[in-house]
Protein backbone atom coordinates (compact mmCIF):
# COMPACT_ATOMS: atom_id res chain seq x y z
CA UNK A 1 0.00 0.00 0.00
CA UNK A 2 3.06 2.22 0.02
CA UNK A 3 2.40 3.29 -3.59
CA UNK A 4 -1.10 4.46 -2.65
CA UNK A 5 0.04 6.93 0.01
CA UNK A 6 -0.22 9.90 -2.36
CA UNK A 7 -3.75 8.93 -3.33
CA UNK A 8 -6.71 10.56 -1.61
CA UNK A 9 -8.19 7.05 -1.56
CA UNK A 10 -5.29 5.50 0.38
CA UNK A 11 -7.40 5.18 3.54
CA UNK A 12 -10.08 3.31 1.62
CA UNK A 13 -7.52 0.80 0.37
CA UNK A 14 -6.20 0.35 3.92
CA UNK A 15 -9.72 -0.20 5.26
CA UNK A 16 -10.37 -2.88 2.65
CA UNK A 17 -7.25 -4.90 3.41
CA UNK A 18 -7.38 -4.54 7.21
CA UNK A 19 -11.12 -5.15 7.68
CA UNK A 20 -12.25 -7.19 4.68
CA UNK A 21 -14.94 -4.60 3.92
CA UNK A 22 -16.68 -4.77 0.55
CA UNK A 23 -16.14 -1.96 -1.98
CA UNK A 24 -19.60 -0.50 -1.40
CA UNK A 25 -19.05 -0.61 2.37
CA UNK A 26 -15.76 1.28 2.09
CA UNK A 27 -17.35 3.92 -0.15
CA UNK A 28 -20.39 4.29 2.12
CA UNK A 29 -18.49 4.47 5.42
CA UNK A 30 -18.96 7.69 7.40
CA UNK A 31 -16.95 9.28 10.15
CA UNK A 32 -19.84 8.70 12.55
CA UNK A 33 -19.38 4.95 11.92
CA UNK A 34 -15.84 5.00 13.35
CA UNK A 35 -15.26 4.48 17.07
CA UNK A 36 -11.73 5.77 17.55
CA UNK A 37 -11.67 4.85 21.25
CA UNK A 38 -12.68 1.21 20.78
CA UNK A 39 -10.90 0.77 17.43
CA UNK A 40 -13.99 -0.33 15.50
CA UNK A 41 -16.07 0.60 12.47
CA UNK A 42 -19.75 -0.18 12.11
CA UNK A 43 -21.22 -0.92 8.70
CA UNK A 44 -24.56 0.92 8.54
CA UNK A 45 -24.82 1.81 4.86
CA UNK A 46 -23.28 0.92 1.54
CA UNK A 47 -22.82 2.51 -1.87
CA UNK A 48 -24.76 0.28 -4.26
CA UNK A 49 -23.87 -0.77 -7.79
CA UNK A 50 -26.10 2.09 -8.98
CA UNK A 51 -23.83 4.51 -7.04
CA UNK A 52 -26.65 5.34 -4.63
CA UNK A 53 -26.48 4.96 -0.86
CA UNK A 54 -28.41 2.10 0.63
CA UNK A 55 -29.17 2.70 4.31
CA UNK A 56 -29.22 -0.99 5.03
CA UNK A 57 -26.25 -3.20 4.40
CA UNK A 58 -26.29 -6.13 1.93
CA UNK A 59 -27.87 -8.50 4.48
CA UNK A 60 -28.53 -8.66 8.23
CA UNK A 61 -25.11 -10.23 8.76
CA UNK A 62 -23.56 -7.45 6.65
CA UNK A 63 -24.58 -4.86 9.24
CA UNK A 64 -21.77 -5.43 11.68
CA UNK A 65 -19.06 -3.89 13.82
CA UNK A 66 -15.48 -4.70 12.85
CA UNK A 67 -12.27 -4.33 14.84
CA UNK A 68 -9.57 -2.24 13.17
CA UNK A 69 -5.84 -2.25 13.95
CA UNK A 70 -4.12 0.77 15.47
CA UNK A 71 -2.31 1.47 12.17
CA UNK A 72 -5.67 1.85 10.46
CA UNK A 73 -6.93 4.08 13.29
CA UNK A 74 -3.86 6.29 12.81
CA UNK A 75 -4.43 6.44 9.04
CA UNK A 76 -8.07 7.39 9.67
CA UNK A 77 -7.08 10.17 12.09
CA UNK A 78 -4.60 11.61 9.59
CA UNK A 79 -7.17 11.38 6.78
CA UNK A 80 -9.81 13.05 8.97
CA UNK A 81 -7.55 16.10 9.38
CA UNK A 82 -7.06 16.17 5.61
CA UNK A 83 -10.84 16.08 5.01
CA UNK A 84 -11.46 18.82 7.61
CA UNK A 85 -9.03 21.10 5.74
CA UNK A 86 -10.86 20.42 2.48
CA UNK A 87 -14.18 21.29 4.12
CA UNK A 88 -12.76 24.64 5.22
CA UNK A 89 -11.32 25.34 1.78
CA UNK A 90 -14.58 24.53 -0.03
CA UNK A 91 -16.84 26.22 2.51
CA UNK A 92 -20.53 26.14 1.55
CA UNK A 93 -19.70 24.35 -1.72
CA UNK A 94 -18.65 21.26 0.27
CA UNK A 95 -21.26 18.48 0.19
CA UNK A 96 -20.96 17.11 3.70
CA UNK A 97 -22.17 13.52 3.59
CA UNK A 98 -19.71 12.69 6.43
CA UNK A 99 -17.93 10.25 4.11
CA UNK A 100 -14.45 8.92 4.79
CA UNK A 101 -13.75 8.18 1.12
CA UNK A 102 -15.04 11.12 -0.90
CA UNK A 103 -14.25 13.54 -3.69
CA UNK A 104 -12.56 16.88 -2.93
CA UNK A 105 -15.99 18.46 -2.63
CA UNK A 106 -17.29 15.77 -0.26
CA UNK A 107 -19.37 13.81 -2.75
CA UNK A 108 -19.54 10.06 -3.21
CA UNK A 109 -16.80 8.40 -5.24
CA UNK A 110 -18.13 6.28 -8.10
CA UNK A 111 -17.32 2.61 -7.66
CA UNK A 112 -15.73 2.28 -11.12
CA UNK A 113 -13.52 5.32 -10.58
CA UNK A 114 -12.31 4.05 -7.19
CA UNK A 115 -11.57 0.65 -8.73
CA UNK A 116 -9.70 2.34 -11.60
CA UNK A 117 -7.51 4.22 -9.09
CA UNK A 118 -6.84 0.96 -7.26
CA UNK A 119 -5.72 -0.77 -10.47
CA UNK A 120 -3.40 2.13 -11.36
CA UNK A 121 -1.74 1.87 -7.95
CA UNK A 122 -1.19 -1.89 -8.06
CA UNK A 123 0.16 -1.59 -11.60
CA UNK A 124 2.58 1.13 -10.46
CA UNK A 125 3.69 -1.14 -7.60
CA UNK A 126 4.28 -4.05 -10.02
CA UNK A 127 1.78 -6.18 -8.13
CA UNK A 128 -0.08 -8.83 -10.14
CA UNK A 129 -3.52 -7.56 -11.11
CA UNK A 130 -5.93 -8.70 -8.42
CA UNK A 131 -9.53 -7.62 -8.14
CA UNK A 132 -10.46 -5.17 -5.40
CA UNK A 133 -12.79 -7.81 -3.97
CA UNK A 134 -9.77 -10.12 -3.58
CA UNK A 135 -8.58 -7.84 -0.77
CA UNK A 136 -11.56 -9.19 1.18
CA UNK A 137 -10.38 -12.76 0.56
CA UNK A 138 -6.82 -11.81 1.49
CA UNK A 139 -8.08 -10.41 4.79
CA UNK A 140 -9.97 -13.65 5.49
CA UNK A 141 -6.87 -15.72 4.71
CA UNK A 142 -4.77 -13.62 7.08
CA UNK A 143 -7.33 -14.12 9.86
CA UNK A 144 -7.37 -17.89 9.31
CA UNK A 145 -3.56 -17.97 9.45
CA UNK A 146 -3.84 -16.26 12.84
CA UNK A 147 -6.07 -19.15 13.99
CA UNK A 148 -9.23 -17.04 14.13
CA UNK A 149 -12.30 -19.29 14.28
CA UNK A 150 -13.54 -19.90 10.69
CA UNK A 151 -17.13 -19.16 11.79
CA UNK A 152 -16.01 -15.67 12.81
CA UNK A 153 -14.12 -15.19 9.55
CA UNK A 154 -17.12 -16.17 7.43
Amino acid sequence: MLHSQNSRYHTGFILAITTGMRLGEVLGLRWQDVDFDNHTVTINQTLGHDNKIKQSAKSNSSKRTLPIPIETINALKEHHLFIKKEKLRFGNAYSDFDLIVCTMSGNFVYRDYFRKCYYKIIQKANVPKIKFHDLRHTHATLLLKQSVNPKIVS
